[in-house]
Parts: structure tokens; C-alpha cells; sequence
């Protein structure tokens, strides 16, 4: 069970395509929704600053999930009044900041508790922009700025490049086997 994190998650591109490798690597031919949404919930992982943006990734992961299932399972599920599509956002999809906040998934799946902080595999297309001066009146860029004066973590931060402290970050992400794919 591989792991997949993408920690400037957008609009999802890249969970939905890593979502979809796993379902295809599966030995059974035709999932059912339950399995594919398992899949789903144990192993797809996305943060981003924007409530937006992950309202798309989730979409766009439900539609993933639900392509290929038979209309009758649907309707079964509906008839038995079970929750067709599992939850994403503040499970799987989180509203955070990677570069400064601390990073734990934590949620519940038929009364298992589920914890990850370290992932198997971490794909992103992170900002490369700098954490500019003048746009000192956007929250999320002075908190960003402030973490990075006072972190020696980020003490060798490049003019605040956002991608500089993604890629110093993974650091806290990753395990001793983790692939990691970052366009910088």
C-alpha cells in the first residue's frame, strides 16, 4: 500500500493520475466502489493553502473513483442509504500551509484510526515564486515569511523561494525509501 503525497496539491493533477495507477495496478480486474474508495482514502494525500483548490482535487478524485462503477451499485448504496463517496477534505485533502504548519493526516475509517506523516511517494509542482516584501498585507505570505526568519530550518532559503522551502521541507515528509518527483 503505497502512499501518495502531493504537497501543493492545486487542483489535483497529480493525485488524480497517481489514483489512477494504483487502481490499475490492482490484481483484480473490476473494483467495487468500497475497494476503489479505500484505496482512495489509505493512500491519496494532498495539502494546499486554498480551500478552492482542494474543492477541485476532491472532484476531481470522485470522479476518478466513480469512473467504471456499474449504475446499480449506485443505486444500491442510494437504496441502502450508505455513503457513496468518502471523505476527503480535512481527512486525505487538508487546508494548510507544508512550509510552516506541521503535517499529520489523522481520520477514522470504520472505527480504525489512520495517522500518516510520512509518505511513500511525494509528487508536486510547487510555487516558485518569492515571498515578496510588497505583499506583506496577504496573512498567509507574512506568517510564511515570519516561520522562514525563525526556522533554522529555512535559515538557507534563497530570497524566500517558495520552492527552496518545499524541497527543504520533504525532509519532514519522507522516509528513507521515499520517491520523490518535485518540478523545480
Amino acid at each position: 500500500h503505497s502512499t501518495v503525497l502531493d504537497p501543493a496539491c492545486g487542483s489535483g493533477a497529480f493525485l488524480v493520475q497517481s489514483f489512477n495507477k494504483i487502481l490499475k495496478s490492482q490484481l483484480k480486474e473490476k473494483l467495487s466502489i468500497d475497494e476503489k474508495a479505500e484505496i482512495l482514502q489509505k493512500q491519496i494525500f494532498g495539502i494546499d493553502t486554498d480551500a478552492n483548490a482542494l474543492q477541485i482535487t476532491a472532484f476531481s478524485l470522485y470522479l476518478t473513483l466513480l469512473d467504471g462503477i456499474d449504475k446499480e451499485e449506485i443505486q444500491e448504496k442510494i437504496e441502502k442509504s450508505t455513503r457513496i463517496l468518502p471523505s476527503l477534505i480535512g481527512c486525505n485533502l487538508l487546508q494548510k500551509n507544508t512550509i510552516v504548519d506541521d503535517i499529520k493526516f489523522e481520520f477514522e475509517i470504520n472505527s480504525n484510526i489512520y495517522s500518516f506523516t510520512k509518505f511513500d511517494c511525494i509528487v508536486a509542482n510547487p510555487p516558485w515564486s518569492e515571498l515578496k516584501k510588497s505583499a506583506e498585507n496577504d496573512i498567509e505570505i507574512k506568517r510564511s515569511r515570519k516561520e522562514i526568519n525563525r526556522s533554522a530550518l529555512f535559515k538557507n532559503v534563497s530570497k524566500y523561494q517558495i520552492s527552496q522551502a518545499f524541497l527543504l521541507k520533504l525532509d519532514n515528509l519522507s522516509h528513507n525509501n521515499t520517491d520523490i518527483a518535485i518540478i523545480v
